[in-house]
């Protein structure tokens, strides 16, 4: 959904649409890997938790922490924070970490 979203113009919704599919990812791999969670936790403590735990490395955490930045500043308004290719770059990258983290 959020690939039509981008397609079609809707950066913004796009890149809060693929943030919340991050979140529920890094959730589900912090299950995976017996990492217990607080229902209050956001992607930047389930990213810090993940690296902490050595899920994987400081390089990925970094990448986790753009694509919440850019889920953010959509979510809190600050559109032009980030841009149509900000947004295309964060979808692939989830992608392909969502990918290797379920293989």
């Amino acid at each position: 959904m959020a690939e039509h979203l981008i397609s079609q113009g809707y950066k913004d919704a796009s890149a809060s649409l693929a943030g919340a599919v991050l979140e529920d990812g890094l959730r589900k791999i912090c299950a995976n890997n017996g990492i217990k969670l607080k229902s209050t936790e956001d992607i930047s403590s389930l990213n810090q938790k993940l690296a902490d735990a050595s899920v994987y490395n400081r390089l990925t955490q970094k990448k986790v922490q753009v694509w919440n930045d850019i889920r953010n500043n959509a979510d809190h308004g600050h559109f032009e924070g980030y841009t149509k290719d900000d947004v295309e770059e964060m979808i692939k990258g989830i992608k392909d970490f969502l990918e290797k983290c379920y293989s």
